[in-house]
C-alpha cells in the first residue's frame, strides 16, 4: 500500500499535505512505522500531524528548531490532547530521523527540548439523550447503526468502520459483538436486542458486503465517513457518544473496571477522565451531607486528631 494514498484522501485540501521537500522522508516513516507493526490508523493520525507541521513551520526537516515545535504546540486552537498527540508524532518522526534514517541532515531532536505534557482533565462534551433518541429514530438505517454502536456500546470511529457483520455471533444464547479495538486489543460486548435487530437488516440490504459499512473505494468505508454518519444523526461529535456511554453505564453500574473492560481502556484512570458528572448529581452529593450520617460511625475529635 502507497501512504500516498492518504493525500487522496484529503485531495484539494491544502493544510493536510506535505510540504513537497518532507514528502519522501514522510512516506519512508510512515512505511517504518508499519513495519514495526503500528496500525494503519495510528499511521494515518501521524502522517496527518507530520504533513501539517511540515506546512506550519515552513522550511526543510534539517532546519527545525526546538522553538519551531514550541510555536507549533502551543497553537490555540489545538486541545491538549492534540497538543501531547503533535508533539509524540514530531519527536517520533525526528528520532527515526536520527537512528534509522540518516540522510536528512538532522543531529538532534527539537522535541526533546519540549516537555511531556500532561494528561488531560476529565470531562469533554457528552451527546444529550434527546439528541441520540433521534439518531436511533433517523430514516437511514446507517444513521442509526453507527449511533448506536457509538452511544449504546462505546465504540470509537475506527472501531466502527472495520466491523464486518460476521463479527456479531450468538454465544450461549447471548448475541454478542467481537471488537477490534485499539493496540489490537480485542473485545466481545453484548449486544442489545435492538441493535441486533438493525445490524441484521442493514447487513441483509447490502447483500453480502465483507464489511458493515462498505467504502466507495475501498472495502471498508472511512472514519470520516462514520464522523459524518454520526453528526448527521445527533449534530454531536463522534466521542461525545463514547462519553455519554461511559457515563450512563458507571451510573448504573457503579464498576469501573467493568466499563474499562467494555471501553477497551487497559487503565481505569482513562475511563474515569470519561465519566461525566450531572450538575444534578454533584447537588445530590452536597445535599447528603446535610442529613444525619448512619453509617460506620465517624472518628471522635481525638480520632481526627489521630487521622491527622
Amino acid at each position: 500500500m502507497s501512504w500516498n494514498e492518504y493525500e487522496g484522501t484529503y485531495e484539494g485540501v491544502d493544510h493536510v499535505r506535505a510540504r513537497a521537500d518532507w514528502s519522501d522522508a514522510l512516506e519512508s516513516w510512515c512505511r517504518y512505522l508499519e513495519a514495526i507493526g503500528r496500525t494503519r490508523q495510528t499511521i494515518r493520525t501521524r502522517w496527518y500531524q507530520i504533513s501539517r507541521f511540515s506546512r506550519m513551520v515552513g522550511k526543510p526537516i534539517g532546519q527545525v528548531t526546538s522553538m519551531d515545535v514550541v510555536n507549533a504546540v502551543s497553537d490555540p486552537v489545538l486541545g491538549l490532547s492534540a497538543r501531547k498527540g503533535l508533539r509524540a508524532a514530531i519527536q517520533g518522526f525526528y528520532q527515526w530521523a536520527i537512528d534509522v534514517e540518516g540522510t536528512l541532515g538532522v543531529r538532534t531532536n527539537p522535541a526533546r527540548a519540549v516537555p511531556p505534557m500532561p494528561d488531560a482533565p476529565g470531562g469533554g462534551l457528552i451527546c444529550p439523550e434527546d439528541a441520540l433518541a433521534r439518531a436511533v429514530t433517523h430514516q437511514d438505517p446507517r444513521v442509526r447503526v453507527v449511533c448506536m454502536l457509538a452511544g449504546w456500546l462505546g465504540l470509537r470511529r475506527i472501531e466502527i468502520s472495520r466491523l464486518h457483520p460476521t463479527d456479531m455471533e450468538v454465544r450461549g444464547g447471548e448475541t454478542v459483538l467481537h471488537v477490534d479495538g485499539k493496540g489490537r486489543r480485542r473485545r466481545d460486548l453484548p449486544v442489545p436486542v435492538r441493535l441486533r435487530a438493525e445490524i441484521q437488516a442493514l447487513t441483509a440490504i447490502q447483500g453480502g458486503c465483507a464489511y458493515l459499512l462498505p467504502g466507495r473505494t475501498h472495502p471498508q468505508c472511512s472514519v470520516d465517513y462514520v464522523d459524518t454518519l454520526i453528526k448527521r444523526g445527533t449534530g454531536w461529535p463522534p466521542h461525545s457518544l463514547r462519553r455519554r456511554f461511559a457515563t450512563v453505564a458507571y451510573a448504573n453500574s457503579h464498576d469501573i473496571l467493568a466499563v474499562a473492560r467494555l471501553l477497551g481502556h487497559a487503565d481505569s484512570k482513562t475511563t474515569m477522565r470519561y465519566i461525566g458528572l450531572i450538575d444534578a448529581d454533584l447537588g445530590n452529593i452536597v445535599e447528603s451531607t446535610t442529613t444525619p450520617w448512619h453509617g460506620t460511625p465517624l472518628p471522635s475529635q481525638s480520632g481526627w486528631h489521630a487521622l491527622a
